[in-house]
């Protein structure tokens, strides 16, 4: 019981600090640097929660269940990087046209 505890506590712990690094994200000013605050961002997942999201971007389906239930990410979770990953690419497409058009 204490072991489930344990690990509830660890699930929650991860969403707080995920949803505070994606919501600041998501709330910036447009005119700032972003690509910037994406770099930041990134390095925040990946040294606060070991979510690479560069490497995650790569993995085959296999991969992405076994990181999925490895780190015990949830729904919330997965709709918050999701949430982000979009917004990236929004931010992308609209500031390269190239991309955009390929």
């Amino acid at each position: 019981m204490q072991q489930r505890d344990i690990l509830q506590d660890q699930i929650e712990n991860l969403g707080k600090v995920l949803g505070k690094l994606i919501s600041k994200f998501l709330n910036l000013d447009p005119k700032e640097n972003i690509a910037n605050h994406i770099e930041i961002t990134n390095e925040q997942l990946k040294s606060e929660l070991d979510i690479d999201l560069v490497k995650i971007l790569e993995f085959n389906e296999n991969e992405l269940k076994d990181f999925v239930e490895k780190r015990n990410l949830t729904v919330d979770h997965l709709e918050l990087l999701s949430e982000y990953l979009i917004k990236i690419g929004i931010i992308k497409i609209e500031n390269n046209k190239t991309i955009a058009n390929s």
